[in-house]
């Protein structure tokens, strides 16, 4: 599913215009996007986590000249499913595959 496929749905499930719709869709991401850049965290209860997690610089290697590069710390947003998400993906059943990991 793309964004306007998204835009399409919520329409349709809402009965709303596509551009009600579309206009909804932006400002959710609009206000996840705000939220994960001001440091916080975004819970949505039986969706998901969304999270900002500082990766650390590491080296790599070049693959045009083979020579050891160093890429610099950045941020990276990391996404843990909800338990109503996890299980309704595993066919309604309870998983607990990932509860340790972060």
């Amino acid at each position: 599913m793309n964004k306007n496929s998204l835009i399409a749905e919520v329409a349709e499930k809402a009965h709303i215009s596509k551009k009600q719709s579309k206009e909804i869709v932006e400002t959710v991401f609009e206000s996840i996007s705000s939220a994960l850049e001001s440091g916080d965290n975004v819970q949505i209860v039986g969706f998901g986590n969304f999270k900002v997690k500082e990766r650390a610089a590491r080296k790599g290697v070049s693959l045009q000249s083979k020579d050891s590069i160093v890429f610099p710390p950045c941020k990276v947003v990391s996404f843990k499913v909800g338990k109503t998400l996890r299980d309704a993906l595993n066919g309604g059943e309870s998983c607990d595959c990932d509860e340790d990991e972060e």
